[in-house]
C-alpha cells in the first residue's frame, strides 16, 4: 500500500461534522455484515449529538465527559486552490465506564474509526498513541475496549497491537439478537 500522509491531533469543534461521517461510516463498515441495518441506522442517527458532547472546547482539556477525542486528518485541495483538512479518522479514549463489572482497567477506547482510503497507514495506533500522550497515562495503566466476535477486522488489529481478550460475554443487548463480544485489553497503555 502506498504511504498515506496523514497528521493526527485533538479533537475540535469544527471537526464535529467530518468525525461523524467517518465514525457511521465505520459501523456500517464494521457491523452491517452481522448486525441489522436498522439497529446500526438508530444509533447512528444520535452520533452527532454524541460526538458534540465528547469534544474538549478547550484544546488540552478533557470534554466535560472527561474523554479526549482525537482525528487523523489529510489535506484536500479545494476547488478554488485553497487547502482544507479532512477527517480520516478518529478515536474516543476516556474513563472505564464499567470500572465494577471491569476492575483492574482505568480506561477504555471507546470507539475506533478510520476512513476505508487511510486503513492500512497507521492511522489507529497513532491516534490511541497521540492520545495517551496527551492525557498523560501512567505505565501499568490498563485500557479496554468491547469488540464483536463477528468483526474479525477489529479483532485482528486490536490482537496485532497488543491486546488480549480479557472477557467473552454472551449478550442480547444490541438489536436484541444473541451475540459475543470480547472485552480486549492492554494492560500498559504506554505499549500500544
Amino acid at each position: 500500500m502506498q504511504k498515506q500522509n496523514f497528521k493526527v491531533r485533538e479533537a475540535v469543534p469544527s471537526d464535529l461534522d467530518g468525525c461523524t461521517q467517518v465514525y457511521c461510516q465505520g459501523w456500517i463498515d464494521g457491523l452491517s455484515s452481522f448486525q441489522p441495518m436498522e439497529w446500526i441506522e438508530s444509533i447512528n442517527s444520535t452520533r452527532r449529538e454524541t460526538l458534540q458532547k465528547s469534544i474538549a472546547t478547550n484544546p488540552g482539556k478533557l470534554s466535560p465527559r472527561g474523554h479526549i477525542q482525537m482525528v487523523a486528518t489529510t489535506e484536500t485541495l479545494n476547488d478554488d486552490n485553497s487547502k482544507s483538512e479532512k477527517v480520516v479518522g478518529v478515536v474516543l479514549l476516556g474513563p472505564n465506564r464499567f470500572p465494577e463489572e471491569y476492575p483492574g482497567f482505568e480506561y477504555e477506547l471507546q470507539g475506533l474509526f478510520v476512513d476505508a482510503s487511510m486503513r492500512g497507514c497507521g492511522v489507529p495506533l497513532e491516534m490511541i498513541r497521540e492520545g495517551v500522550r496527551l492525557m498523560q497515562w501512567q505505565p501499568d495503566t490498563g485500557m479496554l475496549l468491547h469488540v464483536f466476535e463477528l468483526n474479525a477486522r477489529a479483532v485482528r488489529f486490536y490482537t496485532k497491537s497488543g491486546a488480549r481478550i480479557a472477557f467473552k460475554e454472551n449478550t442480547t443487548k444490541y438489536a436484541g439478537i444473541d451475540r459475543v463480544v470480547y472485552v480486549m485489553a492492554w494492560d500498559d497503555v504506554t505499549k500500544i
